[in-house]
């Protein structure tokens, strides 16, 4: 099979399905002979083919759920809006459960395997009396405290990562030099071999990224 560019046809036939509403019935009905009539008389293997139509499903979802939200940008906005003027230090475990819990996402995650920052919950009732001292009741909900307990930056996650699953990790994926002690964690395991990877946030339009975050990366 000659050498093809595998993202051009990707987007390639994500333009077109998205611009065609029977294409894209046809699509969902059967999706490699789709894809097949789309790109014409290229001679693709068919797990060539199934890997671009694993990514066209998923980018047209990505968009499908971006639109339905207003965009990359709201969706920032409105994160920005819920948590104030700046996001906040670390992962937040409570929000990143609520953004999982949304019905714009598209992964089915468990709740209780979401890591991340911890903060203080109370009793809706209970005010500024100590847990030790205080019982939670039955007409009352559990609310958010206000403090942070740990944060999931830098040292921490490896702090983190030991207390929720108990095991040193093989693989880390990070995207800045806050990741590099979780990286250094997997790495130093002894028992197997490990991998860490770190993406470089120097993309503007499609990772919302920062060069000046990314050039630090790159330094340290």
């Amino acid at each position: 099979m000659a050498d093809f560019n595998i993202q051009e046809m990707i987007e390639q036939v994500v333009e077109k399905l998205t611009g065609n509403k029977n294409l894209l019935a046809n699509f969902k009905k059967d999706p490699i002979a789709a894809v097949k009539s789309i790109l014409g008389k290229i001679d693709l293997d068919n797990d060539v083919l199934e890997k671009i139509v694993a990514a066209v499903k998923g980018k047209i979802d990505l968009d499908a759920i971006t639109e339905k939200a207003g965009g990359i940008g709201n969706i920032l906005g409105k994160l920005k809006g819920l948590l104030g003027k700046k996001f906040p230090a670390g992962t937040d475990r409570l929000i990143m459960r609520g953004l999982f819990s949304s019905e714009l996402c598209p992964i089915d995650l468990p709740l209780n395997h979401i890591l991340g920052s911890d903060e203080t919950l109370v009793g809706s009732n209970q005010g500024e009396e100590d847990g030790l001292d205080y019982t939670f009741s039955k007409d009352e909900k559990l609310v958010l405290g206000g403090e942070f307990l740990m944060k999931t930056l830098k040292e921490n996650k490896v702090y983190i990562i030991q207390r929720e699953i108990a095991k040193q990790p093989v693989l880390s994926f990070g995207n800045s030099s806050g990741d590099f002690a979780m990286d250094n964690y997997a790495l130093s395991n002894p028992n197997y071999k490990s991998l860490a990877f770190q993406l470089c946030c120097d993309d503007l339009e499609r990772e919302n990224g920062n060069t000046e975050k990314a050039d630090k990366m790159l330094k340290e």
